[in-house]
């Protein structure tokens, strides 16, 4: 069989091109063999055992057999490249289909300003954002793993980890039936980072320090890491510190700028919107979110910065945000 002869020959000598390209080349070194690229891949496909376990079985030669496994590696890697670090990124639906939740950011625990909390729960509580509490980033200062210059009078951690328990527990207290949902930030990186320049003996203890400290298995709430965007159709709720170098003048344009897509952040502390239409006529809206911390911290006795909360609804892929700021004495 001098077309079956032809294509065993081409595939030992090309074992690692793709069945497509094996068919073109005898196609056209042998035109008057092949009628078209059908006949040849098909007898391509039969002697690599791909026409079925019956035809498998069937073959003498079976050198050219190659398993399913070989096939998608070939398919997606046909140049035979050495394998990547696996390093993928990949954004987390909010496990939320459909309720009402509160976002809060940057309360820089043991920053926090009880005030302005205060006035969060109660708004949110009144306006029903009871099923989910998002906490988007920042949840801990962790000033004692900063790479700045750090104050040696600062709590320690184990002060920390109570101060956030209490918070935890304050939350589970006000919204009894809420998912409480924990986005890391780039604070509570720091606690990250310091292992893994400092202590990298310890940096396995990462999980331990933060997921079983903070009892998250137990209270049934869910760690995000803080490199990771939680989505909602075409929402992202990022913290902020993911993309850099946006607008601190107007962080909600500042990230429409950076992302080209819906978005609510914090990360800057402040209060701001923008909406932006494409010329196919699709809306794209940002939003930034208020801190609930200390407004004049050391390090920035005079800023811009605002108190501020955020409620969401959330209907499948549909959503509604209702972005607030807070004052001395209401949340508007």
């Amino acid at each position: 069989m001098i077309a079956g002869d032809l294509a065993k020959q081409y595939l030992r000598k090309f074992p690692s091109a793709p069945t497509n390209q094996i068919a073109k080349m005898l196609i056209r070194d042998h035109p008057l063999i092949f009628e078209d690229k059908e006949a040849a891949r098909g007898l391509v496909r039969y002697y690599r055992g791909a026409h079925g376990a019956r035809d498998k079985d069937k073959l003498q030669d079976t050198d050219m057999i190659r398993s399913i496994e070989e096939g998608i590696e070939l398919r997606y890697n046909p140049y035979g490249f050495p394998d990547a670090v696996d390093d993928a990124w990949t954004p987390m639906p909010l496990p939320i289909r459909r309720g009402r939740g509160v976002i809060l950011a940057d309360l820089h625990l043991p920053y926090h300003e009880v005030r302005a909390l205060t006035m969060a729960f109660g708004w949110a509580t009144k306006e029903l954002y009871t099923d989910f509490v998002v906490y988007n980033g920042d949840f801990f200062d962790f000033h004692g793993f900063s790479k700045f210059e750090r104050d040696p009078e600062a709590r320690k951690f184990s002060d920390d980890i109570k101060t956030a328990n209490a918070l935890l527990d304050a939350t589970e207290k006000a919204f009894p039936s809420a998912q409480i949902i924990l986005k890391l930030g780039n604070h509570d990186n720091r606690l990250r980072r310091y292992l893994r320049t400092k202590a990298p003996e310890l940096f396995d203890l990462q999980d331990f320090l933060i997921e079983e400290q903070l009892q998250i298995r137990k209270r049934g709430a869910i760690l995000v890491p803080h490199d990771v965007p939680l989505t909602v159709g075409r929402l992202n709720i990022l913290h902020g510190h993911e993309i850099r170098s946006f607008s601190a003048v107007n962080p909600a344009r500042g990230m429409f700028l950076k992302s080209l897509e819906c978005t609510i952040s914090a990360h800057l502390h402040k209060t701001s919107q923008h909406t932006s239409v494409t010329m196919m006529g699709r809306n794209i809206t940002c939003w930034s979110l208020g801190c609930l911390c200390n407004l004049h911290p050391e390090y920035a006795r005079i800023n811009d910065w605002n108190w501020g909360c955020a409620g969401i609804t959330v209907d499948g892929t549909d959503f509604e945000i209702d972005n607030r700021r807070i004052f001395e004495d209401m949340v508007r």
